[in-house]
């Protein structure tokens, strides 16, 4: 069975029929693509463990950077980076802008306080 064949979103389906697309007109283009792949990045607490995963089960297929252990994502990024792209993503989604506005946001850790 194809994870290809069980799309759980309507972007899986999008993203699933493009895939499907080019594995019929250009087969082994993906292949090709990995192979030329000389690593990648990971900044993420699940993305991390799922790469931990894959070296283990000795199915990781290229080096991969662990950055969401770095010292400048947890102290900077976590705790500032999320307060900028929280408010901006509001004003996108919403066309609303956040300033004079009150708002609560809850969470726990440096995300949270951001």
């Amino acid at each position: 069975p194809s994870l290809l064949n069980h799309p759980g979103s309507e972007e899986e389906i999008c993203l699933y029929n493009s895939i499907k697309k080019r594995l019929a007109s250009q087969p082994g283009w993906y292949s090709r693509r990995l192979a030329a792949i000389k690593g990648v990045t990971e900044e993420t607490t699940t993305g991390v463990h799922r790469l931990y995963q894959m070296m283990e089960a000795g199915s990781l297929l290229f080096p991969a950077i662990n950055v969401n252990d770095s010292v400048t994502k947890s102290k900077f990024d976590n705790l500032y980076g999320c307060r900028h792209s929280l408010i901006d993503g509001l004003n996108r989604a919403t066309g609303v802008l956040i300033g004079g506005k009150v708002a609560v946001v809850a969470g726990y850790g440096d995300v949270g306080k951001g």
